[in-house]
This record gives C-alpha cells, structure tokens and sequence, in this order.
C-alpha cells in the first residue's frame, strides 16, 4: 500500500514520538518517494533538536551525561533543545522494511564514510513528513582497508560532534 507522496525537492518533519511525545526532530530535504520508498538527507547547519542529555553530551564528551539520557526516556521525563547538526551529510531510505532505515553518512572536511541500519519503530507518514522511534539499536556497516567493512553495533549517534 502506497501513502501520499512528498515532492522531491520538498522539506520534511522527521521525527522520534513517544507516548505523543517529540524525543527528536529534524528537517530533511526528500530527493524521491514513490509513495512506499522515501529518500531524504540531512546536512550541517540543519536545526535539529534532541533531549538536552545527548546535546550535553556531544558537547563535553561526558559519558555520565549519555546514559542519564536512557533513564529518562524510561521516566517520559526529558528536555527538548536545539543542536545544530555538524560534520556529516546523512542520506536515509525509509520503507526496506518496517523496522529499519538505512542510512549513509558522508563526512564533509574529514573522516570515513559509512553506511548504517537503523532500528527504528514503523513509520507513519503524516502531512508534514514523517514519526517513528529510534529503538538506540544501530548495525554501523564501516569499511576496512580490503574494502569488505566491518560491523559494529551502537547507541550512539556518530556524524553529531561538538
């Protein structure tokens, strides 16, 4: 079953819900959908927002800060602030298959390109984009110097640096 289709070049809402709550926002440019199929990206300097223990985090490095964030998601008791996203361009296909989205991060000035799945609740489509939930479960898809990558599994979110 197809959804009503966003055009390319238009501006959509990707966001993280819980319990009617946002956990994340972003918006992202879509470069095509065909109604089950979806692609957008994301790039440095795009606003987004996350609870403020990741942002603290990115910020200071402070591993105590990161995992207070999981405590609080469980407690439905966080803060929403503004991060400007850095380093990285992040191009995302949703609609392989409910449960993932598959993700390809581009360092802009330095660093190695990679490829990510990332766990995340069904999606559903809504008038200004598109909400699901990020389940913290990430399979980082790395290349190694044979060229045959490497796996790694991850709660965080590599590409977002202070």
């Amino acid at each position: 079953m197809t959804s009503p289709r966003f055009p390319a070049g238009s501006t959509i809402a990707r966001r993280d819900m819980l319990d009617g709550r946002v956990w994340t926002a972003a918006g992202h440019r879509v470069l095509a959908d065909d109604g089950t199929h979806l692609q957008f990206v994301l790039w440095p300097g795009t606003r987004t927002y996350s609870p403020t223990t990741w942002i603290d985090w990115f910020r200071t490095g402070d591993v105590s800060v990161r995992k207070q964030a999981i405590p609080d998601l469980a407690a439905r008791n966080w803060t929403l602030g503004e991060w400007i996203w850095q380093d990285t361009a992040v191009l995302t296909w949703v609609g392989f298959d409910p449960d993932f989205n598959l993700q390809y991060y581009q360092p802009i000035t330095a660093g190695t390109a990679y490829w990510k799945l990332n766990f995340e609740r069904p999606v559903t489509r809504t008038p200004h984009g598109i909400d699901t939930f990020d389940l913290l479960l990430d399979l980082i898809i790395a290349p190694t110097a044979d060229g045959t990558g490497r796996t790694r599994t991850s709660t965080t979110r590599p590409g977002a640096s202070a």
